[in-house]
Order: structure tokens, then sequence, then C-alpha cells
């Protein structure tokens, strides 16, 4: 058997498919791509694929990956699958051939989240400005906002209303985690900070499309049982249907492979070809 690494990335609407589903699409851009895949056995026989780190519904991911295995050894080509891919999902990388201790991929890693507050800022503006005054854009926030509960009150925070939602977390974030805090998730389990960083980072530099001025923050986080994700740190201060509203990115997956740290590809040595 032949098995192959994609690179591959998630957004626009197709970050709102779940984990299964989007399995599911792949497998059928594998069988109308014509390479010879290598089948499971049974009644149902699927193409072999093993997907990386699962991926939040709502998220967008920039390095996500899957491996395929084939009968026969190929020249690895990401345009191919392209052609059958719907719309925000098109791979960008792939490399093998490679054994199956080749790939296996060390315990150690590490995510890095850009978090965009676009959103989140509208909302707020609105939220406390006359509604006779509003824009019909603006208006639209303003009746998301009095839905919520929050029109005339910008205190949705514990600690008051900050004057720039990303800089506020930046701040809250980082005493958070020089002192090794600890948050709880949404089925009330602990999850330790330590090993995480943050920094506010300019919205353009991950988001042609985003505001020019806007900021941005750059999280990385370990991928060890017992580490929160983005959304546990948000809604460790405000409510989910409110932490809901700021858009996540999945920039990279690394791992540390002895003293470097390597994207997917890189970890398994073998011939890359990117689009």
């Amino acid at each position: 058997m032949f098995r192959y690494r994609v690179l591959f990335e998630k957004r626009g609407r197709a970050r709102f498919l779940s984990h299964l589903e989007m399995l599911n699409v792949i497998q059928r851009a594998l069988r109308r791509s014509a390479l010879p895949l290598n089948y499971s056995e049974g009644f149902h026989p699927h193409p072999k694929i093993s997907a990386g780190p699962s991926l939040a519904v709502g998220m967008e991911g920039f390095g996500e990956f899957f491996d395929v295995e084939l009968l026969d050894q190929v020249e690895p080509s990401p345009e191919l699958l392209n052609r059958f891919l719907p719309p925000g999902l098109s791979t960008k990388a792939c490399a093998g051939p490679f054994s199956r201790k080749e790939g296996k991929l060390p315990q150690e890693v590490r995510f890095t989240y850009v978090l965009h507050f676009e959103a989140l800022r509208a909302l707020l503006k609105s939220s406390g400005a006359p509604s006779e005054m509003l824009s019909p854009e603006e208006r639209m926030w303003y009746l998301l906002a009095k839905e919520l509960g929050i029109v005339g009150s910008l205190d949705i925070f514990e600690c008051g209303a900050p004057v720039d939602p990303a800089q506020w977390f930046e701040a809250e974030w980082r005493r958070m985690f020089e002192r090794g805090a600890s948050v709880k998730n949404e089925k009330g389990k602990e999850r330790s900070c330590a090993g995480c960083t943050v920094r506010v980072a300019e919205t353009a530099a991950f988001d042609p499309a985003g505001a020019p001025d806007g900021v941005s923050l750059e999280l990385v986080l370990p991928g060890a049982e017992g580490a929160p994700r983005p959304q546990d740190l948000l809604q460790a201060f405000m409510p989910k249907n409110i932490a809901s509203l700021v858009r996540i990115q999945r920039l990279e997956i690394r791992y540390l492979c002895g003293e470097d740290i390597k994207d997917p590809v890189e970890a398994i040595g073998a011939k890359r070809l990117e689009i």
C-alpha cells in the first residue's frame, strides 16, 4: 500500500460542515478522481482515509490534513481533487508515499488560532446607540443585541466593557496564562492554561478581506488532553451565544519532532508538491 498525506483548507460556508460530513465529501471527491484507492472490506466499502485533529463546526482551518491509501504509486497532484471539491474546501499540498511508521505523528502538538472580533465590535457599538440614529446595517446589529438582551448596556464582561474586545481579551488572557490559571469547558471540566500564549496581530495579516484597521488575536494552544479550546477561553468571560460572534480560524497544526516544530507534511519527510 502507498500512503499519501494531503493538506487542505476549510473556509467560507464549508466551515459549517461537521467533521463526519467533511470526510464524506472528501471520500466522494476521491472516488471521482479515478485514483487507485484502497477500499475497506465489508458490505459498504469506502476509501481508506484518516483525518487529522477535528475542527469545530463554524471554525475555518488553513492547515488541515488527511491521509489516504492507494494501491499504486502515483505522482501527487493537489489540483486533482480540487476539481471535485465544493467551494470552501481546497487542497493546497500533498506528499508521499510514506510508510505507516513514517506517518505516525508525535503526541505533542500545538494549534495556532486567529480570532477576529469584527462582529462583536459591531454588536457592542450598535447596542448602546439610539436606534433612530443607526444605519440599516447597524440596525441589524441593534436588533441582534436586543434579541440577546444587551441593548442599552455594554457590560457583558464581568470586569466591565472594554474599549476594544481584542485588546481586552489579550490583557486578560495574558494574565491567566502567566499564572497558569484554569478555565471550565461547557461540561464543567477544568482546562489548564499552562503552555498557552497570545499576542495582538493586525487583521489584514490573516484576512485581507477584513477591516484594514482591525485588530485580531493570535492564540497558540497545546493539543494535550486537558488543554483549553478557544471557545472555552471566550466563554470564561461571556455567554456562549455572544462568544459565537467571534470568528475563529485555525491557522496551522505543528508537531514537536525532536527539537524541531514541523507541520504534518514536514513531519513525514516525504516529497512535497504544492499548488
